[in-house]
């Protein structure tokens, strides 16, 4: 929308994605662009690529970055994300220069970039001194902070852990590239079996790494690839499911419910898909599944057509109420 509304959207808040493939971020962007993005999320390289090329665009940008996956970001983080467009807005004059929420937002950001450096967390440091010259160049004097950002690059720990989040990146980007084309394979007759032998090879591979991982980065690498194929699988099985080819998508929402087996959503998925293909004894199976892990919305059941079919079977009525006692009061 910002794209399309040239000049009359002044900022962007991207949660969790960042430009439409089509729309790459340019010299002539017109608005500013704030990222949030979780550790766990399968978009975490795109975001962190995004903000690369943002900075040497030299357009206005900032990621702020969180544990978690693919979700909508804290509050905290949210608001920061609201404080940093103020902060465009004082340097635009679109609103009057506060000085005082300038000093206070200054404030806390320098407090967490020291107490990050004594804490001996320097990667940490350098992001955050990187983010308040970033931020605040144009309202005050940033040559400070861009030095002690630039003194703590140089260091061997923080040049270390650069080099070694590009490697990773490299490696995240291979990887996604091997799960897409086994995806994509396992549409075609003649290569689905190794495909999909492949694919659950290269998954048990990333749920071995995850459980081994000897640093934190490793194991979220790992996490991120293994929602990636999962994600990946569904925006496969998706578009097929709305054609009405229900044995075709069963396929991969089969792989989702191998990759996310603690997902009451994608046994839910399953149950209806089962059910729109004419398969009452897995679409029940797979219904109790979803109620066996926690899925409480029975409304949802009750409308879903394709279960018409199950509606006077005894079991249907045992999984609708174990379905009703999952919902949490309000």
């Amino acid at each position: 929308m910002a794209q399309v509304q040239k000049g009359r959207i002044a900022g962007v808040i991207g949660c969790a994605a960042g430009f439409p493939e089509e729309e790459n971020p340019s010299r002539q962007t017109p608005f500013a662009f704030c990222g949030t993005i979780g550790d766990e999320d399968y978009n975490w390289t795109e975001m962190n690529r995004l903000d690369r090329a943002l900075a040497a665009l030299d357009k206005p940008h900032r990621l702020l970055r969180f544990p978690g996956g693919h979700t909508w970001p804290p509050k905290d983080v949210a608001m920061a994300a609201v404080e940093w467009l103020e902060l465009q807005a004082m340097k635009a004059g679109t609103r009057p220069r506060d000085s005082a929420l300038i000093e206070g937002w200054l404030q806390r950001d320098l407090d967490r970039a020291r107490d990050e450096e004594r804490r001996g967390a320097l990667y940490e440091a350098w992001l955050s001194y990187s983010d308040v010259a970033t931020a605040f160049r144009g309202l005050i004097d940033v040559q400070g902070f861009e030095a002690r950002a630039s003194a703590l690059q140089s260091q061997q720990e923080v040049n270390g852990q650069i080099r070694r989040e590009r490697e990773a990146e490299g490696l995240e980007i291979a990887r996604r590239i091997e799960i897409a084309r086994y995806i994509g394979q396992m549409s075609d007759t003649e290569q689905q079996i190794d495909a999909t032998h492949n694919l659950h090879a290269l998954i048990n591979v990333l749920k071995r790494n995850e459980q081994s991982a000897r640093t934190p980065s490793e194991r979220l690498l790992a996490r991120r690839l293994i929602e990636h194929a999962n994600i990946t699988a569904f925006y496969a099985g998706q578009p097929l499911f709305d054609a009405g080819e229900y044995h075709s998508a069963l396929t991969y929402f089969q792989l989702q419910a191998t990759i996310r087996p603690e997902s009451s959503a994608i046994q839910y998925r399953l149950a209806v898909t089962y059910a729109r293909a004419g398969d009452k004894k897995k679409a029940l199976e797979a219904l109790k599944n979803a109620a066996d892990k926690g899925f409480s919305d029975a409304a949802r059941i009750e409308q879903e057509a394709g279960f018409d079919k199950l509606r006077n079977d005894p079991r249907y009525e045992q999984v609708l109420q174990a379905v009703r006692q999952n919902k949490k009061p309000s």
